[in-house]
């Protein structure tokens, strides 16, 4: 959706107007891509990102298909920033959240010169047999197998966040991690 915010009054009154967007009118011509994104380490950045690396889907999926996988890609991207990169981990989001200090931990983290420059690299493939997303962060890796199981327990303990990996799970054909941890590569056909 875009969505559009107009100051009415100066008693600060908004008006929100929400639309679909515009259809591309040169997706009818679109057939194939290839692309590389190096993604910073901002929230805000990997939201951007996600709904460009996914903008072409539309040719090959429904718009549902489209919202599901770009949803799963965000996530991706989003914990390749926060657990790789910025090397939060589970337990210690889980406690910053319950405070109310997790944007200060991500804001110190994002500013710390030992995770500042760190980049996600994601690479995009699409032609109209598949899908395929390669999500790659500089971090030290993590214990993917672990963390599925802990999706799980995040379900059962109602946490605000843990989920993205058995979501993508649901979503992707082929979810595949390289054995340290920070490298993710995502399937979807297209049938």
């Amino acid at each position: 959706m875009q969505v559009r915010l107009e100051l009415l009054r100066d008693d600060g009154t908004i008006l929100g107007k929400a639309q679909s967007p515009a259809d591309d009118p040169l997706q009818a011509f679109f057939y194939s891509e290839r692309t590389r994104y190096y993604v910073d380490n901002l929230i805000s950045t990997s939201e951007l990102a996600s709904h460009r690396i996914s903008r072409n889907l539309r040719r090959y999926c429904s718009e549902e298909d489209s919202q599901q996988i770009k949803m799963a890609v965000r996530e991706m991207v989003l914990n390749a920033v926060e657990h790789g990169n910025l090397e939060i981990d589970f337990d210690t989001k889980t406690r910053a959240m319950a405070q109310g200090a997790y944007f200060d931990l991500l804001l110190a983290r994002q500013r710390d010169p030992a995770y500042a420059g760190r980049k996600v690299k994601v690479d995009v493939s699409l032609n109209p047999n598949r899908v395929i997303f390669q999500v790659e962060d500089e971090g030290r890796g993590f214990d993917h197998e672990s963390a599925k199981a802990r999706a799980d327990q995040a379900n059962e303990e109602r946490l605000e966040h843990g989920r993205g990996i058995k979501m993508t799970l649901a979503i992707f054909d082929l979810v595949q991690y390289n054995t340290r941890g920070n490298r993710v590569t995502l399937v979807k056909f297209f049938h």
